[in-house]
């Protein structure tokens, strides 16, 4: 659907949790950056490497003890909040996620409602190897394996690695976690679908128009969910 006149003059705000997630981040953000109004980092003070790939693309960063206190990304993305727009469109994404640049176009024509949150697909690259032949043109977007979808009692739950909401419009202003479930053991595979059950089954998602890439330096499915524990992405992961 195209959007109305008044809406595209929305924002797009990107919030990134990166902890232990500097390789990755320095492959994807150069592209998230030009793609969001605003970009946020929010990493931990010793992740140094996160601190300085966000210098040197001289994009805003939060230093946050809060990932190390709760092992979930809600304290680090509530941080964020009180820095971006709340009437603005936000979204929620990980640090390993590759987005195309033609995703900004796409989104500034979508008639969005701010009572939903939404999703994308992933396409799974599990490898630099593969990563440098994408670049190359050797590999092709359309020839990596589809993602699974978060599908739960025949439920869509947008997953964290892209979740698109809007504050204001939706009255959900916050990250934290439902109420009337104890969250203190929730680990960071657990937190995006405790958020996206906060929106009524019919208010969540998926826009079917962009296709992101989701990086690994192996495949790992789980693997990283209470920490990094995956091989870097970098040139010497092949060697």
């Amino acid at each position: 659907m195209q959007a109305e006149n008044n809406d595209i003059q929305n924002k797009f705000q990107a919030i990134i949790v990166c902890k232990d997630y500097s390789d990755f981040l320095r492959v994807t953000l150069p592209n998230t950056k030009q793609i969001f109004d605003k970009v946020i980092v929010v990493t931990d003070p010793k992740d140094t490497e996160t601190i300085r790939v966000c210098i040197d693309n001289d994009v805003l960063f939060i230093l946050s003890d809060k990932l190390e206190e709760t092992k979930t990304i809600s304290g680090g993305i509530n941080e964020a909040l009180k820095y971006v727009s709340k009437n603005d469109w936000v979204v929620n994404l990980d640090a390993d996620i590759w987005l195309p640049l033609h995703t900004k176009k796409i989104l500034k024509s979508l008639a969005l409602d701010k009572k939903c949150i939404y999703g994308i697909d992933r396409l799974m690259c599990n490898s630099y190897e593969d990563w440098e032949k994408f670049n190359n043109q050797e590999l092709l977007l359309n020839q990596f394996l589809l993602g699974d979808r978060n599908i739960m009692n025949n439920e869509y739950h947008p997953t964290g690695y892209f979740q698109l909401w809007n504050p204001i419009g939706s009255g959900i202003e916050s990250y934290s976690s439902p109420q009337n479930l104890n969250t203190e053991n929730i680990n960071y595979d657990h937190a995006d679908t405790l958020h996206a059950r906060k929106f009524d089954k019919s208010n969540r998602k998926l826009i079917p128009e962009i296709l992101c890439l989701h990086l690994a330096s192996e495949p790992n499915v789980g693997k990283n969910w209470k920490g990094r524990k995956t091989k870097r992405f970098a040139m010497e992961a092949i060697i």
